[in-house]
């Protein structure tokens, strides 16, 4: 996926996002065209089709976050022509297209924002289909009335297992159906069960993100040093891990 991870929202950000994305979008191809008997490329269901008969992994190109447009919505047709098929409007925070389900601050656009929107006609339009995962309940709301097609959540749950603004309700969950939508649950254990951190716990990890400015921007090579701290708060602060079945339960 083009994924970015949302930072904060100045002019210079937003340019460094759009340079980001399309680095990201690079790398993907760079990737596909190094491992073409492992990999192969897909922008239709035939295609896909196609690569399974093949015995190969099926490649769609996914944008998780539209904030590398926000500098110029227009490269969304570049995007399109380089493969992409399934864009989210938002993730962690709200953007300037849409208010996320997450953010501490609330909603800012009660939704979509009006450049939202043109993006989400924009997009349907080309033929990419549009991901509510991250985004907020009103933003779910809007794309079912504002869409002609089909939306996917590709990795969200169900509010009614466990109470959390990254799920959806049943009452949403069958609008979905009934428009022809499809659900993929999250494997994330916070999203699937109540993991019952203590205000401490919170705050220790809290700490140890800040040393690192924000989950967005650890590294790989961070990974190490970043698994030994959290095996040392798991032992400060226990917590409830989700199981295979914490998972099966969403479904």
């Amino acid at each position: 996926a083009v994924y970015t991870g949302q930072g904060n929202r100045s002019a210079a950000a937003h340019l460094d996002d759009r340079d980001a994305g399309l680095q990201r979008l690079l790398k993907i191809h760079t990737l596909l065209a190094a491992q073409p008997q492992r990999f192969a490329f897909a922008t239709t269901p035939a295609d896909a089709a196609r690569i399974k008969a093949d015995r190969k992994r099926v490649v769609y190109i996914s944008m998780e976050n539209a904030s590398p447009l926000v500098a110029d919505p227009t490269l969304l047709r570049f995007y399109y022509a380089q493969g992409l098929r399934l864009m989210s409007t938002v993730h962690f925070l709200n953007n300037e297209f849409a208010d996320s389900a997450t953010d501490p601050k609330g909603p800012e656009w009660k939704g979509l924002s009006p450049a939202g929107k043109q993006l989400v006609q924009q997009a349907q339009a080309l033929g990419i289909v549009i991901d509510q995962s991250h985004a907020s309940d009103a933003v779910f709301d809007q794309l079912i009335a504002l869409s002609p097609v089909p939306i996917v959540l590709s990795h969200s749950g169900a509010r009614a297992v466990f109470n959390h603004p990254r799920n959806i309700d049943d009452a949403r969950l069958k609008v979905l159906a009934e428009h022809g939508g499809v659900i993929q649950v999250n494997s994330y254990g916070g999203y699937l069960v109540d993991s019952g951190a203590s205000p401490e716990r919170k705050a220790a990890e809290k700490a140890l993100t800040e040393q690192y400015g924000g989950w967005e921007h650890i590294k790989i090579a961070d990974g190490t040093a970043l698994s030994a701290a959290l095996k040392e708060l798991d032992a400060r602060y226990p917590i409830k891990r989700a199981t295979e079945e914490d998972f099966f339960a969403h479904l």
